[in-house]
């Protein structure tokens, strides 16, 4: 089985910055979606360059879960993927290694957490 996207929830007004978010810190891009997805439900999707796909959600009074998070895998990436969001004011926890892979942890605008991993194990 593989993932073929993920859909989370974002505070309703904070649409730009999770733009911004996904696109400039993680490289995502805005898709599209088909005309009748489009018509019914207003969808806000992004991809990556392998077509995995972050759909989100406008949700008003949006709480992120509590260790709730989305893992995305880097490889050696993640050392460009870190010092963006670092030089963004991004808050990320000393990476943690767990059987040969780092992980980074990041949040969100809206509050949700995501893993950057490092599957390679060295920065």
């Amino acid at each position: 089985m593989i993932v073929d996207h993920i859909n989370i929830g974002i505070h309703a007004d904070r649409l730009a910055d999770e733009e911004r978010f996904l696109v400039e810190m993680l490289g995502f891009h805005r898709t599209q979606s088909g005309p009748e997805v489009t018509a019914r439900y207003k969808p806000i999707w992004f991809e990556d360059d392998g077509g995995k796909q972050v759909h989100l959600s406008l949700i008003p009074d949006y709480a992120a879960g509590r260790g709730a998070h989305i893992a995305l895998l880097f490889d050696d990436a993640v050392t460009e993927v870190v010092e963006r969001l670092r030089a963004e004011g991004y808050e990320i926890a000393a990476p943690l290694n767990v059987d040969g892979s780092l992980l980074f942890f990041v949040t969100d605008p809206s509050g949700n957490r995501w893993e950057l991993r490092d599957t390679r194990g060295a920065l």
